[in-house]
Parts: C-alpha cells; sequence; structure tokens
C-alpha cells in the first residue's frame, strides 16, 4: 500500500509511537491556527468526533446513510458532501450524543463504556446507555468519580435514582475498576500536539496525485480497470 501510494504521489506520514488518529488530530489543529480554512476529516472512526469545532467536521461514508440523516433531523441531500457521506459538525453531532455538550466529552464515554475495537476496556459493566446518562449529568469522567469517591454508595445511588440515571449501580465497579476507567480516558483521548510534528507547516499538506502513475501500478497488481 505504501509502495502504491508512493507511485501515485499521494502524501503520507507517520510518527513513530502514535497512531494515525494523534497525527490527523495534531493537524486539524494545526490547520484551524494557521489557516483559515474549514477542515473536513474523512473516516469511519466514530472517536474523531471529539475533534469537532466551528470549523472541524467529520465526514463518514455510511451503510444506514438514511437512517442516520433521518437521527439528525435531515434528509439525504440537504449537506454539501459527496453521495454516500454524512457529515458530523459543530450542530449535527448532538443528534447522536444527547445530553452531550461538547464533542470532547466522547473521551469521557469511553472512559466508561470502552471500546472493544479499539482494545479500550473501559469500566466493567457500565454500558452504552448508562455512560451516557452519566458523563451527561456530571459533565466528565472526573467529575462523575469525584463526586463517587465523596458519597457513600447509598447516597450515590439515590442521587442518580432520583434523576433516572441507571437501572443496575456502576458504584462499585467505578471503584473497582477505577484504574482501567483512567487507562481508558488516556487511550480514548486523541492527541493534538505531538512534538515531532510541532515545526511543521500544515499549509503545506497536498493532494496532487499522479493518475498516469496511478494506473501503471494498478496494471501491475493486475487490477480490472
Amino acid at each position: 500500500m505504501k509502495d502504491l501510494l508512493t507511485k501515485w504521489n499521494v502524501n503520507q506520514l507517520t510518527v513513530e509511537g502514535h497512531e494515525a488518529d494523534d497525527i490527523i488530530g495534531t493537524y486539524a489543529r494545526k490547520l484551524e491556527t494557521e489557516t483559515d480554512a474549514n477542515i473536513k476529516i474523512i473516516s469511519r472512526d466514530k472517536d474523531l468526533i471529539q475533534l469537532i469545532t466551528e470549523r472541524v467536521s467529520v465526514w463518514q461514508n455510511l451503510p444506514n446513510l438514511e437512517k442516520t440523516y433521518k437521527q439528525a433531523g435531515l434528509t439525504i441531500g440537504e449537506q454539501q458532501v459527496p453521495r454516500g457521506y454524512f457529515e458530523h459538525n459543530s450542530e449535527t453531532w448532538k443528534h447522536f450524543y444527547p445530553g452531550l455538550t461538547d464533542p470532547k466529552q466522547i473521551i469521557d464515554l469511553k472512559a466508561l463504556e470502552g471500546d472493544r475495537s479499539d482494545n479500550i476496556p473501559g469500566v466493567r459493566g457500565v454500558g452504552e446507555a448508562t455512560a451516557l446518562n452519566l458523563v451527561s449529568e456530571f459533565t466528565s469522567y472526573e467529575k462523575l468519580m469525584e463526586f463517587a469517591q465523596e458519597k457513600s454508595k447509598k447516597k450515590f445511588d439515590d442521587y442518580c435514582k432520583e434523576k433516572e440515571l441507571f437501572n443496575r449501580s456502576p458504584y462499585n465497579a467505578l471503584h473497582k475498576y477505577r484504574k482501567d476507567g483512567e487507562m481508558s480516558y488516556r487511550l480514548a483521548t486523541i492527541q493534538t500536539e505531538l512534538e515531532k510534528l510541532k515545526n511543521k507547516n500544515a499549509s503545506t499538506i497536498s493532494f496532487d496525485p499522479n493518475n498516469e502513475k496511478k494506473l501503471e501500478v494498478f496494471e501491475e497488481l493486475k487490477f480490472n480497470l
């Protein structure tokens, strides 16, 4: 794949010890700071939603497109995106995480519910609905843990039951798996200030593929054109 992209004249960037999300996050913030551009991140990775701002959005190519648009209160064709895509922006993302007010709270959700696809354990026993309710109420994983540490199980449960935040108390799990929660928070956080990219000029990034070379490589690989 790297050889194909190189011959195709497509820019590639790797930073040892960091995943693609961290590079994307760093460049999104650099472009936002160094230019007046509106930044579009094209990926199906929902973790990238935490990067959304007024000028940063995430375009996703999704299988259940009509359902996604409907959930956002839109119809297909209303957004200025390529066919088959949906744009998570500073307005639409809220429809998928009711109760949250900041895209960065996606990190707090992951700290609690985890994410098997990214090997993020979360807090065992805390599911998606409970995690969303808890973050909506306490605004962050940190504030939730502060509350849980200050209160007895009874006071914690009484408060949360009054707010209808869960069916089964997560109090014991929050304490027992606290280290897992803290680790999950770190793993779910996309880095936006990688030191190795500090002096890179984000505005020099370009996409100027050599289509002739691409066709040559495709023929070498016996692709059907």
